[in-house]
């Protein structure tokens, strides 16, 4: 920029392009100063087409990304989130006073920690659920849209007891394809 002895509400300073061209009657003397512009605003030279094509595949994209996060976030009968909320619609007493005793509570909290869902994801639901039976929604699209923003089941974690299950059948049947190994290369 340079100083001019404009007057105004920025006196004093112009904007020099730097590729020869003129702007409001100021020529462009110095070719190393980059070309300014603004953002969305065409270029000199037929760049309107450029921009309103950069516009339609970012409106494109955008649309692309509105889609995958509703198809994302829309429940499945089997999903953790889902049961989760049903259950707690079942244990909710007093109609639209939507009460959860403390002990129902803590075995919904068991019952989430059992489907992979976190502590606080499964108070997340249940005070979704509760809030949907005081303002008379009950488990209408409202609630499902956003037990559905609710952060999914993780990795559902084995217990102890499962874990050693899983232990078991694995060695058994690797005792098995070996004893057939054994079998076909001593026998066959």
């Amino acid at each position: 920029m340079c100083r001019s002895n404009r007057a105004g509400l920025f006196a004093g300073w112009v904007v020099r392009i730097g590729t020869g061209r003129t702007v409001e009657g100021v020529s462009a003397q110095d070719s190393s100063l980059p070309e300014l512009r603004l953002v969305g605003a065409p270029s000199v030279g037929g760049g309107d087409r450029a921009v309103r094509t950069r516009n339609a595949r970012q409106e494109v994209a955008r649309e692309d990304v509105a889609w995958e996060n509703r198809a994302a976030s829309e429940l499945s009968a089997g999903d953790a989130r889902w049961v989760m909320a049903i259950r707690v619609g079942q244990a909710i007493e007093g109609g639209r006073s939507a009460m959860l005793r403390p002990d129902r509570c803590r075995r919904l909290l068991l019952e989430g920690q059992s489907l992979g869902l976190r502590d606080f994801d499964t108070n997340l639901i249940i005070a979704i659920v509760q809030d949907g039976a005081r303002t008379g929604e009950g488990m209408g699209a409202n609630v499902a849209d956003r037990v559905a923003l609710v952060r999914s089941a993780g990795g559902h974690r084995l217990s102890g007891r499962c874990l050693l299950g899983v232990v078991a059948i694995s060695l058994t049947l690797s005792g098995l394809w070996l004893m057939l190994l054994i079998r076909l290369f001593t026998h066959g």
